[in-house]
């Protein structure tokens, strides 16, 4: 969408097909904001590219609120587990509502708020740290504590340059959040393309109505309901496909319970190395725009497979030309490809050694076929996997453990049975207790030790220690919810040092130095216990889990 990119906040087939048939998005007049806004960007650029961050705020960043329709305050502090912090504003959408909040301190000063919103110099990276003395600070990582902390439904994050919509409802874990670049909409952009700025980032769209919804409310809840029923509807041919893998990988050996159980967990593993790729491409962590690596992505096979399906072709059941490709794929990014430009994934769920349940084993084009197609479109459409997050992958896989193989004729099905269930103890926790879970047991221990550093006047290494100290135990990983959203708190907690975000190597934060690492983990506790059902949980889901955060 040019300036625009959406990184899973909103669905994307919704933003591009959906909202601009909204009578309450259409009507909305921009052309006199975008011919004002073009005048201040003209009047200013010239001071603007050498400006600090106080002068980017005053010159730039706070006329562009006002244009918008917002009021504020401006550094309000906010308790946080490691001291009192300023989010640079807390915005309103009436000024009777920055009245009320005046003569409120702390946490209070916000209730009244309708977003936080922190200001960096105009062009500064959003992605990276700022290393400075003994300080280093992530923007991404403030905003998402904020909103974290004041509570606040909606974070806009800005450099001047580009302009980030957060919200508290979407997946704050993965950062999702939606970006513009309002210089190159001002250069450029149309005013159909302009729109979706002024009313994505205006003060109108945040304000409640009678019912106590804003527009922002409206278009997050009618785009998350689609991305539900894709979700829905991919589980269903998840189900549909599991299946038909393992009776590929089971071949002609005998159908009792003991080797339905082994195929059963061998689908499982190919299956979440398929959805891992699936997943990873559609980041942009394996590497889609090296056309190198694009000749054995999954992409590709995608668009070549949606054209054979529909064209008719019979796929062989003599065949395992399909299985072949992939298990080629599977070992570069088990291995790594410096051609590629493919790092080394070593999380376990690639390794044959691991895994090898795989070795002399197949899967033939008749059976892989439909199956992939289950993966890799819904209705017709294809899946963008960019706006699913871990989480959904996670509860397909929980789902799964309360099923197994079973055999109706010539064919292999999944069947539930409650006692099954009850046996391996595959159950799932809702989204909104496990974080109101980690929000309650974690935040009050590292607000403890972060008291009991500064009581005890301790800094750098032993402080780092200190929180490192913290160690937690999930008994039932699954597909590791609490682990991977108990690592948000305890990362900005660490924020101590330069160098204390580390990749899966060990290596310092490459944001630091302008490096890039495609998969990459934040500090955590050094002991993390994680116990599960099926051993096949930890690779299918714990480990890719924490890998993608």
């Amino acid at each position: 969408m040019g300036a625009h990119q959406n990184r899973r906040l909103f669905p994307q087939h919704f933003l591009e097909e959906r909202l601009p048939a909204w009578e309450e998005f259409r009507s909305v007049p921009v052309g006199d904001l975008l011919e004002e806004m073009r005048r201040l960007w003209e009047a200013e650029r010239s001071e603007l590219e050498t400006a600090n961050e106080a002068q980017t705020e005053d010159r730039w960043i706070q006329p562009v609120l006002r244009l918008l329709g917002f009021g504020w305050t401006v550094q309000a502090d906010v308790p946080l587990p490691d001291g009192r912090r300023q989010p640079d504003y807390a915005l309103f959408t009436s000024e009777s509502d920055r009245q009320a909040a005046a003569g409120s301190e702390g946490l209070a000063r916000y209730e009244h708020a309708a977003a936080v919103a922190d200001a960096k110099r105009f062009g500064r990276p959003l992605d990276r740290s700022r290393v400075a003395g003994e300080l280093s600070e992530s923007p991404v990582a403030q905003i998402i504590t904020y909103i974290t902390i004041t509570r606040r439904p909606w974070g806009i994050l800005t450099n001047g340059r580009h302009w980030r919509l957060y919200s508290a409802a979407g997946d704050l874990v993965e950062g999702a959040h939606y970006e513009v670049d309002l210089v190159e909409l001002l250069e450029g952009g149309t005013e159909d393309e302009f729109r979706l700025f002024a009313v994505l980032f205006s003060a109108a769209a945040m304000r409640r109505d009678a019912d106590g919804l804003s527009l922002l409310d409206r278009v997050l809840a009618e785009g998350t309901a689609n991305q539900v029923a894709v979700g829905e509807r991919l589980q269903e041919q998840v189900f549909e496909a599991v299946p038909l893998i393992a009776q590929g990988l089971l071949g002609q050996e005998d159908r009792d319970r003991e080797h339905l159980d082994l195929a059963f967990g061998g689908a499982l593993v190919f299956l979440y190395r398929l959805l891992f790729c699936l997943h990873a491409e559609a980041r942009r962590m394996l590497p889609l725009d090296n056309p190198h690596y694009a000749d054995y992505s999954l992409q590709k096979l995608k668009v070549e497979l949606a054209a054979d399906i529909g064209r008719g072709r019979q796929f062989s059941p003599e065949s395992d030309n399909l299985y072949n490709d992939l298990r080629a794929l599977f070992r570069i990014v088990d291995r790594g490809d410096p051609g590629l430009d493919v790092n080394e994934y070593d999380g376990g769920l690639f390794s044959a050694a691991e895994h090898p349940y795989f070795e002399g084993r197949t899967v033939s084009d008749a059976l892989l076929a439909p199956a992939l197609d289950r993966l890799f479109r819904v209705g017709g459409e294809t899946v963008d996997y960019a706006d699913l997050s871990v989480r959904d992958l996670g509860t397909i896989y929980e789902h799964l453990l309360a099923y197994r193989l079973g055999v109706e004729g010539d064919h292999l099905v999944l069947e539930q049975t409650a006692e099954l269930r009850h046996r391996s103890g595959s159950y799932f926790t809702p989204q909104q207790i496990v974080d109101l879970i980690v929000e309650r047991t974690l935040d009050p221990l590292l607000k403890a030790i972060s008291d009991s550093i500064r009581a005890d006047g301790i800094e750098g290494e032993a402080a780092l220690d200190r929180y490192l100290g913290l160690c937690v135990l999930d008994p039932a990983t699954g597909s590791a919810h609490f682990l991977v959203l108990g690592q948000l708190p305890h990362s900005a907690s660490c924020r101590h040092r330069p160098g204390l975000c580390r990749d899966r190597r060990g290596r310092g934060d490459p944001s630091e130095g302008g490096g890039t690492v495609r998969v990459r983990r934040g500090p955590q506790p050094p002991c993390v216990g994680a116990g599960q059902a099926r051993p096949v949980a930890l690779d299918c889901a714990a480990r890719p889990a924490a890998d993608f955060h």
